[in-house]
């Protein structure tokens, strides 16, 4: 299991049992402020990759904290640059998916890291966002990503196209209070609704 702990600036790792087993806390350059892991990805070789949210970019990590690679190294809206980069997926070890909240965008990248797309635009309609938060992937592999500003939960193909949006007035059921963590798990969707302190599950 893996945890991330964004006031401490590590990722600490424990077994089934809940026992600590390691902290992996890179060390970072010169003039570069205190790493925010605010989301991660763990791939099936353990490296990991990283939002450093407050140096505005993505780390690779190896699990003795050393960096081997970064998308990115100062603020910016350019391909390959970001404005806090927060939720982190990769798509089947091959495409890494990494939310930019204050380029209103999510951008995709090879393993490399070379810039494949981006998509997104500042607002409140579908195929826009206000605060892009967390990122996930359901079996479709449509890349689902929650909006903690227009409260709303919108799924994208790979190329950028909304699917579905969910959290509109007219759904009852599925009306959020500033969601965050999204999950899929099987045929269930999870959603973590912050200023309502709840998980609801679909």
């Amino acid at each position: 299991v893996y945890i991330s702990d964004v006031e401490r600036g590590d990722i600490q790792v424990f077994d089934k049992a809940g026992k600590f087993i390691k902290q992996i806390k890179p060390v970072l350059e010169a003039g570069k402020k205190g790493f925010r892991p605010v989301s991660f990805h763990v791939l099936n070789d353990g490296r990991i990759i990283a939002s450093d949210y407050i140096n505005h970019r993505v780390l690779f990590i190896g699990q003795d904290g050393k960096i081997l690679k970064t998308i990115g190294n100062e603020r910016g809206g350019g391909e390959g640059q970001f404005n806090k980069p927060d939720g982190i997926t990769v798509i089947d070890d091959k495409i890494i998916c990494v939310v930019d909240i204050f380029n209103f965008r999510v951008q995709l990248f090879d393993m490399d890291g070379n810039f494949i797309r981006a998509f997104g635009k500042a607002g409140k309609e579908a195929g826009s966002f206000g605060r892009p938060k967390e990122i996930a992937i359901d079996g479709n592999g449509w890349i689902w990503v929650s909006d903690a500003m227009s409260n709303l939960i919108q799924g994208y193909t790979k190329e950028g196209e909304v699917k579905a949006v969910v959290g509109l007035a007219k759904d009852k059921d599925a009306v959020f209070a500033i969601p965050r963590g999204i999950y899929f798990s099987g045929d269930r969707f999870y959603v973590v609704s912050r200023v309502a302190n709840k998980v609801d599950v679909f």
